[in-house]
């Protein structure tokens, strides 16, 4: 039998790697983010160094790498590309697999360690196939919690090894575990804090079950465990001077925003979140010598279960007194609802999408309490941890997995039944595990990469006929996209950008455009998609947009109404119904093939209608929505201060910024700055090193010229921002050096 669940859990494993490199059939990868940290990765190996101020990014002031995620994000599939066959695009897009079925390998290892092989087996099959781990450590889709959940997964098993051996050196390797991998977590994630918070609750119910079941000889080792977390919380800081800092750095944005407004405080370690953990590991640890102490007069269970009582008490409000305005603060910062995907409430549908019949097994869970032992209460960390994580927020589903699959492994597992039911149980299992794992493969071969083709052939075109210094205002999401088939720089990417919503709706003026050095601006039918998204990014009401579908030849539908244009003897007829009721539009637009027809009504009604015929979609809105730009240069032939330069009829739309614009070019081995329209008076530049110091800073007069060579002495200068201004900024920009003189090669 033994045996038998040996080969389960094995296959389990496999199963998961299998599952797992299913998305590499596609062509695209699926997301946002995974495009930008690709890129930079192929941008630093052409360099043949790990480039830290990247100009294609966040135009126009460039992008300070270091600043965002840490070193090891993007060092990891770079090296391993060294030993993997076939390309660095290749090893990119499996890597995730990798360090995702590694998680599961840890995990399982370290259940079977402690429990056997059958719980070993029941958690391989589950979480092979839960799909809120598979959606973040598949191939095609890279992102960096997939390395906290790694980390995590190897300190869990040296845990186990902890409890279940009574050898020296694998107990050292355990606590060699515990105290380097929460730290090593920090080199690949900025967000990786979490594992602190659960290496802690770990070896805190560690401390607790020893305690509450008098296994007094695991006291010392649940200490040791609690303590090592202060030097790994130190290392964390040590490697964030080397690699880059969490998210709540010093040198980061949300960490000084937090500092300054609330008047929290980096302490030694650099680092809000490392300095007040440091702190409350402290209290934990004078909290765990009491039990200690407690441990040698207290033998009865009942009397042991006061004191513990009393001690969680008296540490609650010692933290409540000392540390809840901190922790209010940051949830209140962090934790907020935004127009992101990712960072809404949990839904019971995405619970279901995410862990589909798992979810309800993990009510089992509570069955493995029959049979108490101290590691089960360890799992209560993991468990308390997670799960209210899985709640707060959508992209927290994929950490809470791991708890997902590991309540319901550990509560099937301790079902008893009776040998003559062992039949019904063992067909009951299978099919729990079946149901699991069809959910898990629908939900992965369901999965559809947001790029495609439409995209890829409108921002390579844009690589291949704009400049190097251009920068592209473009929806945040598209932002990566931008920066990996254009090589040019997004004013927004990675993160919700209030100005860029605020311009589609008509609420920036052209001064502001320049300001940032707007040249080319992106439409397309996925931003009118998610035109809600941008109402509330702009922070504002009173715009309407409704979208409907082609539903018959001519008819375009959404709910009960309808827009059907027929061809007429003047082009088009547009007329729309909604409830029973038959109107026009005051103006509609129809575009077919390459051509967009106009068409005025004298109509009461305020609605504005365009259909396009191309990809079967249209959109009705007030005057206000329709006349904002993000509408007008999707659906009309007026955008005055814009020249329509790119168009497949209908999904994407490139438009050029008419403004004084300045071309950056090489010739004759110097950089020479064009201006296009030269109403500038003053250029200004500033040279920086790599690491982002500003080490030149000059201004000239330039009026009335049309070009303007750079100064060869820009003091060891790697990236040059310039500002073209008179009375106001006209152009902004920002390159490197050394992609000018590749150009001109």
């Amino acid at each position: 039998m033994r045996v038998k669940y040996r080969y389960m859990t094995i296959l389990g494993i496999v199963l998961a790697l299998v599952v797992r490199l299913v998305p590499l059939r596609m062509k695209y990868m699926y997301g946002y983010d995974p495009y930008f940290h690709l890129k930079y990765i192929l941008y630093c190996m052409e360099k043949g160094q790990w480039v830290n101020f990247f100009p294609y990014a966040l135009g126009p002031w460039g992008m300070k790498v270091k600043l965002f995620h840490p070193l090891g994000l993007w060092a990891t599939p770079a090296y391993l590309s060294k030993i993997l066959p076939g390309s660095i695009d290749f090893a990119f897009k499996v890597t995730p697999v990798i360090f995702g079925v590694l998680t599961i390998v840890f995990f399982t290892y370290a259940l079977s360690r402690v429990y056997g092989y059958k719980t070993a087996a029941l958690f391989s099959l589950l979480f092979a196939f839960n799909f809120g781990h598979i959606m973040r450590s598949m191939a095609n889709y890279y992102r960096g919690d997939n390395y906290m959940l790694f980390w995590y997964s190897v300190t869990f098993f040296g845990f186990s090894l902890l409890i279940s051996s009574r050898n020296t050196w694998e107990r050292i390797i355990a606590y060699s575990l515990i105290f380097i991998s929460p730290a090593l977590a920090s080199v690949f994630w900025q967000a990786y804090y979490p594992i602190f918070i659960l290496v802690l609750a770990n070896a805190v119910f560690l401390l607790i079950g020893s305690f509450l079941l008098s296994k007094d000889d695991m006291l010392p080792h649940a200490f040791i465990s609690i303590s090592l977390i202060l030097p790994s919380i130190i290392l964390a800081s040590v490697l964030g001077e080397k690699v880059g800092f969490g998210m709540l750095g010093e040198n980061k944005g949300t960490g000084n925003y937090l500092s300054k407004k609330f008047g929290l405080e980096f302490g030694f370690l650099h680092d809000i979140f490392l300095y007040y953990l440091f702190k409350i590991v402290l209290l934990v640890l004078l909290l765990a010598v009491i039990v200690l102490l407690a441990s040698r007069f207290l033998k009865d269970v009942k009397t042991r279960a006061i004191t513990l009582t009393v001690l969680v008490v008296v540490g609650g409000l010692i933290l409540y007194s000392k540390y809840y305005s901190i922790f209010s603060t940051l949830l209140n910062k962090i934790f907020l609802t935004s127009p992101i995907s990712e960072t809404q409430r949990t839904t019971l549908r995405d619970f279901w999408i995410a862990y589909g019949p798992q979810f309800a097994l993990a009510f089992l869970y509570p069955l493995r309490f029959r049979r108490l032992n101290v590691f089960t209460l360890l799992t209560l960390g993991t468990v308390l941890v997670l799960v209210p994580m899985a709640i707060i927020w959508t992209r927290f589903l994929f950490l809470a997995s791991v708890a997902i699959s590991l309540m319901a492994a550990l509560g099937l597992s301790s079902l008893k039944l009776s040998k003559s039911k062992r039949k019904i149980a063992i067909i009951t299992l299978a099919t729990v595990i079946l149901i699991s794992s069809v959910h898990g493969m629908y939900e992965t071969l369901n999965l559809k990469p947001e790029m495609n083709k439409y995209w890829e052939d409108a921002l390579s075109w844009l690589g291949e006929n704009s400049n190097v210094n251009d920068i592209v205002l473009v929806w945040w999401d598209y932002g990566h996209w931008v920066t990996y088939y254009s090589t040019r720089a997004p004013v927004a990417q990675g993160s919700p950008s209030r100005f860029v919503a605020r311009y589609y709706l008509g609420l920036v003026n052209n001064k502001s455009l320049m300001n940032i050095g707007v040249d080319y601006v992106i439409v397309s039918y996925n931003i009118l998609y998610k035109f809600q998204a941008v109402v509330k990014t702009a922070n504002v009401t009173g715009y309407r947009l409704l979208l409907l579908y082609r539903s018959e030849k001519y008819t375009f539908t959404r709910g009960d109404i309808t827009i059907v244009a027929v061809p007429s003897r003047n082009g088009w007829d547009v007329r729309i119904t909604a409830n029973g009721i038959v109107g026009r539009p005051r103006e509609a637009y129809v575009e077919m093939g390459d051509r967009i027809y106009r068409i005025e009504y004298n109509s009461n009604a305020d609605l504005y209608a365009y259909v396009n015929f191309n990809y079967g979609y249209a959109v009705l809105a007030d005057s206000k929505t329709f006349n904002t730009p993000m509408v007008k240069m999707m659906a009309t032939n007026s955008y005055p201060g814009y020249k329509l330069v790119y168009s497949d009829g209908g999904m994407v739309k490139i438009f050029k910024f008419i403004h004084p614009n300045v071309v950056v070019e090489g010739s004759n081995g110097r950089i020479v700055l064009r201006f296009l329209d030269p109403k500038g008076v003053k250029l200004g530049l500033y040279g920086y090193l790599d690491n982002g110091t500003l080490v030149y800073k000059g201004t000239f007069n330039v009026k009335n010229k049309d070009s303007f060579f750079m100064p060869q002495d820009l003091n060891n200068s790697v990236v040059v921002r310039y500002v073209y201004f008179g009375k106001n900024v006209f152009d902004r920009g920002i390159f490197r050096i050394d992609d000018i003189a590749r150009e001109t090669q």
